[in-house]
């Protein structure tokens, strides 16, 4: 019985003693092993225990601190955040934990790292690897001086975003009603820079009947109620008149918008606002055709326009009618899926085939541009609505719109400009372009 009594004292002293012990060393035998106990005396030792790596694009500031924290900041335009930074022994090496993942969670879910495997450290250098993207990264000795001037660059940048505010997306139109441009600015967060994107309708040639695309980037400069382009959108000729004209600089005075360039007296700017939401409304059917039996309907870039005559190459069958955006081919739910609809004169009368532009109801933005929308096509040949069609009508309607169909489903996606009581569809990527009105 004392035998007991004896071996019941001495585990209760081991189990005692180990509130000493550092429990997240506890794994693998020494060996080749880099502890956690090796690893964090490094860590803090760095000037004010600050370290820096470079991720994603972005530069990335650590301060860990003693007490089991970790100040997070980077070149994101967000606050810098404050987590739980804990060390743990994985297998062989060491496992950093940060609780919500810092900064590192503004990278969205696929760039995410809460976790970073250290395999090396040093005084120089700490060699890790995410363990959510696998990626490595090397953290190098920083300041906490260094760290903040980063914060405070963001702040005074942020300040900067505000005095650009007023300068929002427009359209910039030639006398009375000729589409020019569509701008739009956007902030390079990594440069600290705001830009401006300029979509041009535009002559490229004499031969160049209703013009094409052109996109220009320029940084702006703000100079009191002045926005100059650094790199200004040179001479051009507009798509219609041919007039010429070039844009230096935007003003912005008492709400009223104003360029300046050649012929600026004539240039105008509206708001582009709520255009897509003026687009994409299921109530709102949108046409456009050269040849209709309802006559023309909306404009285009010449090689989508000559596609939209009513003649179907190698089919005397069928004649197209109509080409309609948003209409219905059957139950008027369908156009929820956004559908792009050919109307023929067939053997069966008035019959539609629409192709489907998205899943029903489901968002066309993406990308945190208000103004630029993309189609997925959800049919490959198109579905038959009203009437019906032959193999031969299908196949022939497929083959006669291949450039307007793949204008309309560019994975570049499209930006929506509205002047008037008309929408203008311009491609970023191919410089073609369509001007849609009311059917």
């Amino acid at each position: 019985m004392k035998k007991v009594l004896f071996a019941l004292v001495v585990l209760c002293a081991v189990f005692y003693s180990c509130d000493s012990l550092d429990l997240s060393d506890v794994g693998y035998g020494d060996g080749d092993r880099l502890k956690p106990s090796d690893v964090k005396p490094i860590v803090y030792a760095a000037p004010d225990g600050c370290w820096a790596t470079e991720y994603a694009g972005y530069k990335f500031y650590f301060q860990f601190k003693e007490s089991g924290t970790v100040t997070m900041d980077s070149e994101q335009m967000k606050d810098p955040t404050e987590s739980a930074a804990t060390f743990t022994t994985k297998r062989k090496e060491t496992l950093l934990t940060i609780e919500g993942g810092g900064h590192f969670a503004y990278l969205g879910s696929d760039l995410t790292e809460d976790q970073l495997v250290i395999s090396e450290v040093s005084k120089d250098k700490i060699v890790c690897k995410g363990e959510n993207t696998g990626a490595s990264l090397i953290l190098v000795p920083a300041t906490k001086a260094a760290m903040d001037a980063n914060t405070a660059q963001k702040a005074d940048f942020l300040e900067k975003i505000r005095d650009y505010a007023s300068l929002t997306p427009a359209v910039i139109r030639y006398g009375s009603e000729q589409f020019v441009a569509y701008y739009m600015t956007y902030v390079d967060y990594q440069k600290f820079e705001i830009k401006i994107k300029v979509i041009t309708i535009e002559k490229t040639g004499d031969s160049d009947l209703y013009g094409h695309t052109k996109v220009y980037t320029s940084t702006l400069k703000k100079e009191g109620e002045l926005f100059l382009l650094e790199t200004p959108v040179p001479e051009f000729k507009t798509m219609t008149t041919s007039d010429k004209c070039s844009i230096e600089s935007i003003k912005v005075k008492d709400g009223v918008v104003t360029i300046n360039g050649l012929n600026s007296a004539q240039l105008t700017v509206t708001s582009n606002d709520a255009a897509v939401v003026t687009f994409d409304n299921y109530q709102t059917k949108w046409a456009c055709a050269k040849e209709s039996v309802h006559g023309t309907k909306g404009a285009a870039c010449q090689e989508i326009w000559n596609e939209t005559g009513s003649k179907i190459d190698g089919v005397s069958s069928a004649t197209v009618v109509s080409i309609e955006l948003f209409s219905s081919y059957g139950d008027d739910n369908m156009k929820m899926s956004r559908p792009f609809v050919f109307w023929a004169m067939n053997a069966s009368g008035y019959s539609t085939l629409a192709f489907p532009s998205s899943a029903p109801g489901a968002s066309i933005t993406r990308d945190g541009e208000r103004d630029r929308v993309f189609f997925t096509k959800m049919s490959s040949t198109g579905i038959v609505g009203w009437g019906g069609f032959t193999q031969e009508e299908i196949a022939g309607i497929n083959t006669k719109f291949t450039i307007f169909l793949g204008f309309w489903y560019d994975k570049d996606g499209l930006y929506v400009a509205k002047l008037k009581d008309y929408i203008y569809l311009l491609s970023p990527t191919s410089g073609m372009w369509v001007k849609l009105q009311k059917g």
